[in-house]
C-alpha cells in the first residue's frame, strides 16, 4: 500500500503532493519543506528582485566612465558614484597627489595661502584671517600645522 502525503501551499492553497518535485527544502521547518510551492515560491523571488532591481538607477563612473547601476539609497547619501571600490580608491590616489592648485578640490591658490601666512606671522588673529579669506578654522588650522599648502 502506497501511502503519499500531501502539503497544501500557503499563498494559493492548493494541495500537492509533499515531495522536493513540488516543494523546495527548507531546514527550519518541521516537514522538512518550504511553506509555499515551488511556482508560487519563483513569484516570490521573481517580485523581490524585480522590486529590488527597480531602486537602481543608471550611473556613469566617475573615474573609468562605464555605465553601472547603483541603489538609489547609496545615491541620496552622496555614494553611488563609482562603479567599484578599485575605482574609488584610484580616483583617490589621482586627487591625492594633487598638490595645492593643481587638485581640483582645491578652493585657494597660491597668492592667497602665501597671504595667510604672512598674516599669520604678522599674529593676526584667527577669526580675522577665517573671516577675510572665507575659510573654516579647521582648514586655517591645517595651513599653520603645514598639512597641507606645506610647499609654500
Amino acid at each position: 500500500m502506497d501511502f503519499k502525503e500531501y502539503k497544501t501551499c500557503s499563498k494559493c492553497l492548493k494541495e500537492f503532493d509533499k515531495t522536493s518535485e513540488n516543494f523546495y527544502k527548507s531546514v527550519n521547518s518541521k516537514d522538512g519543506f518550504y511553506y509555499s510551492c515551488k511556482p508560487c515560491d519563483n513569484a516570490i523571488r521573481t517580485n523581490r528582485f524585480k522590486e529590488k532591481l527597480s531602486h537602481n538607477i543608471s550611473r556613469i563612473c566617475a573615474h573609468c566612465k562605464k555605465h553601472f547601476y547603483a541603489e538609489l539609497c547609496r545615491i541620496k547619501t552622496g555614494r553611488g558614484i563609482y562603479c567599484s571600490i578599485l575605482c574609488s580608491n584610484k580616483d583617490r590616489i589621482c586627487v591625492g597627489k594633487s598638490l595645492g592648485e593643481k587638485n581640483p578640490n582645491a578652493t585657494l591658490n597660491k597668492e592667497i595661502v602665501s597671504n595667510i601666512k604672512s598674516d599669520l606671522s604678522n599674529n593676526v588673529k584667527d577669526d580675522v584671517i577665517r573671516k577675510k579669506y572665507k575659510i573654516r578654522a579647521s582648514h586655517l588650522c591645517s595651513i599653520k600645522a603645514r598639512r597641507i599648502w606645506r610647499h609654500i
